[in-house]
């Protein structure tokens, strides 16, 4: 089952399965990599040239997660690809998934009186 965490408007939403809902949701934090329960086989190789210094830092890193460098690598590569991506993509949904996603968005907005002070005010540009 796939799974996606996104924050929408100040909430945060688990989305899971399978129906095919499109949401334009700006800030998605996705973590579907650390959800998934089995591994596909890698069988592409992708390689990269870095300073000295920079493979030492991300060494650093990797090792303070408890990884080698090539899971970090693929991880937070995956990971940052995701946040790019993340306005531009289709969220899957279940069933149920998609009716928790519909009832949170259909609930009314907040009353919110300091916004509503400031819209009514005169625009200080003129």
């Amino acid at each position: 089952m796939r799974a996606v965490v996104a924050s929408l408007r100040g909430r945060t939403l688990l989305l899971l399965g399978a129906v095919n809902c499109t949401y334009v949701c700006r800030d998605a934090s996705l973590t579907s990599a650390k959800l998934q329960s089995h591994k596909p086989a890698k069988t592409r190789r992708i390689e990269l040239r870095a300073t000295e210094t920079d493979r030492d830092l991300l060494d650093r890193a990797a090792a303070a997660l408890g990884t080698d460098r090539s899971s970090f690598l693929l991880t937070q590569g995956r990971l940052a690809a995701q946040r790019v991506l993340a306005d531009r993509k289709q969220f899957v949904l279940d069933a149920d998934g998609q009716q928790e996603w519909e009832r949170i968005n259909s609930r009314p907005a907040r009353s919110l009186p300091g916004l509503a002070r400031l819209i009514q005010r005169p625009s200080p540009f003129g």
